[in-house]
């Protein structure tokens, strides 16, 4: 399993968190359950924890079926459908949707959508300070299509799920700038977009 997007207290670069026992979150990235946690904190690239590792912690949650998040991790908590505070909405919009910011006030968006399971289709937006972004993809055994709509003043940088390039029909006004892993990556400017993908898998 691989997880993506730390955040504390909802930052990304959290220099100077101001909290007794701040907020983190973070978006699984890759297919699977999660049993457990474990957080290190370092200050060299090569991921030695020299600064705290909070040690494996297990979620009892996993283990004991639950189908809600708990107030707490262990099977002892006081309630079992607590989302206060919870991420799930995170994953939905960052992850399954992929609407991210990329500059203060969504002045640049990246939109990556990640299919997840047999999920056919999703949408979700985002009321920014510029505008309703938003992204809808729908896929069948062959096709993979994806609307996105950019508020003015903003630009997006859309990852499409393909093989290659040319597996990829773009819409007017969008640059396409590499393959980015199992993604051709285009930017494109405020409006609505459509792209669609053929699918060799």
């Amino acid at each position: 399993m691989r997880v993506g997007g730390p955040t504390v207290e909802h930052r990304a670069d959290p220099l100077g968190v101001d909290a007794a026992r701040p907020l983190l979150g973070w978006i699984v990235a890759a297919p699977g359950a999660q049993t457990g946690y474990r957080l290190e904190v370092s200050t060299t690239a090569d991921g030695h924890a020299d600064v705290w590792d909070s040690g494996r912690v297990t979620s009892a949650q996993s283990f004991l079926g639950a189908t809600t998040m708990w107030e707490e991790w262990d099977a002892g908590s006081r309630s079992h459908d607590h989302a206060f505070l919870g991420t799930v909405d995170d994953w939905l919009h960052q992850s399954v949707a992929g609407i991210e910011p990329a500059a203060p006030g969504y002045a640049r968006i990246t939109v990556r959508p990640t299919p997840v399971g047999d999920l056919r289709h999703a949408s979700a937006h985002v009321d920014s300070p510029r505008g309703t972004i938003f992204s809808s993809w729908r896929r069948t055994p062959k096709s993979f299509v994806l609307e996105v709509a950019i508020p003015a003043g903003a630009i997006a940088t859309v990852h499409v799920p393909a093989d290659r390039r040319g597996d990829v029909t773009r819409p007017p006004g969008a640059t396409f700038i590499g393959m980015n892993g199992a993604n051709a990556t285009f930017t494109v400017p405020s409006g609505h977009h459509t792209f669609s993908a053929a699918i060799r898998r």
